[in-house]
């Protein structure tokens, strides 16, 4: 009896323990994909400041040109 008892002791021991081992790789699973996806969120933000730069001179360059072409036609006239 008593070894039916120690062998059941140890199985539940290993069962938590187990048990324990899924629950801390699930975790660094988690904190692994958390941690991916923050980066690409960080680089994505990056991509899209870097075409908004891109679209601001662009529209910059058509407000000076357009802004240069009123003048002329104001001074010619």
């Amino acid at each position: 009896m008593r070894n039916i008892i120690l062998a059941a002791a140890f199985v539940v021991a290993l069962s938590g323990t187990a048990q324990a081992n899924v629950i801390v790789n699930e975790y660094v699973d988690m904190k692994r994909d958390l941690e991916e996806n923050i980066q690409q969120g960080k680089d994505q933000f990056k991509r899209n400041k870097e075409q908004l730069k891109g679209y601001f001179f662009k529209i910059k360059g058509f407000v000076t040109t357009a802004t240069e072409k009123l003048n002329e036609l104001n001074n010619g006239q």
